[in-house]
């Protein structure tokens, strides 16, 4: 099935977008392309998912190269319609990782660090296809007075560079990645009378898979306090190799200093404990610890 095909229809009654199983069946369905405003009829076939079409060929060969309408611009603006009524969406996870090398029989270290666990919001100040951080983007508004944007994506349409600057880490932005929905629609996976409104409602909603985190508050915050641990990590690799290296010469392999024997250091603010022989340091917060 082409993507030239259109699933949602402008009502000329209400003048909102309408999934074809909520209308009647061919003309009778009194809807109009949202592009070309031309006449749609309702195709509720047997053979394939029920869909929209222009009234006739004469009048869509006519309105082709002016009609930019699409199966993907007709899904993400169908989209928006069920974003502005301020459902509740679900979000991912965030993770990311650092690298920093470190000496030569190691080479690179990696430090993963959790950004934001997995929460659902519900946007406030809804503004659609509005623009920003220099780019229009499908879905602007805030959630706990920090501005958020939605971009929804599919093969042709990927996310900006602009929501991806880790340099203006200053709102959250998520992309929702629309190809699934094309998938139901073309491999009649849908049976008849379905409604493709309601499967995409749920993908906004409740798809995990289908969501990118582009950007997001805390991020360099993260980022950062992973590099300082990733630093402490490599710090001590290379004491213990030094100090490895250095028993060898001597014969001390294994020693350990009688000063260190049987002293912990002890970080009261994260309540961990730690061999003093492996340093001051706490490995969690990374500050400097007390003898306990």
């Amino acid at each position: 099935m082409a993507v030239t095909l259109i699933p949602f229809g402008l009502s000329e009654e209400s003048n909102e977008l309408v999934d074809v199983s909520e209308v009647d069946r061919g003309l009778a369905c009194h809807c109009v392309c949202p592009s070309c405003s031309q006449k749609l009829q309702a195709i509720k076939g047997e053979d394939r998912a029920w869909h929209f079409r222009h009234a006739s060929r004469h009048t869509f060969e006519n309105t082709t190269n002016q009609c930019e309408y699409s199966f993907y611009h007709s899904v993400r603006m169908m989209a928006r319609q069920l974003i502005e009524s301020e459902m509740s969406i679900c979000l991912p996870s965030y993770t990311d990782s650092v690298l920093a090398e470190a000496y030569a029989s190691v080479g690179y270290l990696a430090e993963t660090f959790k950004v934001t666990p997995a929460s659902s919001i519900t946007l406030g100040d809804i503004e659609l296809e509005e623009y920003f951080q220099n780019v229009v983007v499908d879905v602007k508004g805030s959630v706990k007075g920090v501005d958020f944007c939605i971009y929804l994506t599919h093969p042709d349409r990927p996310a900006p560079f602009e929501l991806l600057d880790k340099n203006y880490s200053s709102f959250g932005a998520i992309a929702i990645d629309l190809t699934r929905i094309h998938e139901q629609f073309t491999t009649n996976t849908m049976k008849h009378g379905d409604s493709l409104k309601a499967l995409l409602k749920e993908h906004i909603e409740c798809n995990l898979e289908a969501k990118t985190w582009l950007n997001h508050l805390r991020f360099n915050k993260a980022k950062d306090h992973a590099l300082r641990k990733l630093e402490y990590r490599i710090k001590m690799l290379q004491y213990d190799n030094d100090k490895a290296a250095q028993q060898s010469q001597t014969g001390l392999e294994g020693f350990t200093p009688r000063s260190c024997q049987g002293k912990i250091r002890h970080c009261y603010s994260c309540n961990v404990s730690w061999p003093l022989i492996e340093g001051y340091i706490c490995p969690k917060c990374l500050k400097p610890s007390q003898l306990a």
